[in-house]
């Protein structure tokens, strides 16, 4: 979070609307994981799918100078290492501190 305010100079009312965010998105794959497999949709496309879900609901609080900072969200398929990390790597990191 703190990186996300310090690299694109968030307001109050952005920084309050990005924590929302990332709670719910949290709290989300949290539900997800402690919910029973279901065959029909797998885990990783679900957690791909909250985690775009995140990314647009914090792009729609940015500036259109805050959106051009804000990273691309990486393909599903980017390897750890490859260029540079972008939002959804770290926020893929802190999930995994989380656990």
């Amino acid at each position: 979070m703190q990186r996300l305010v310090k690299g694109l100079k968030l307001d109050a009312a952005q920084q309050a609307e990005v924590r929302r965010a990332l709670q719910a998105q949290r709290e989300a794959i949290r539900r997800l994981m402690s919910a029973p497999a279901d065959p029909e949709v797998p885990r990783v496309a679900a957690i791909h799918a909250i985690t775009d879900r995140t990314t647009e609901r914090i792009r729609a609080v940015l500036n259109e100078e805050q959106k051009k900072l804000y990273s691309q969200p990486l393909p599903h398929d980017f390897a750890t290492g490859e260029g540079k990390p972008g939002v959804e790597e770290w926020l893929n990191a802190l999930r995994q501190k989380g656990k």
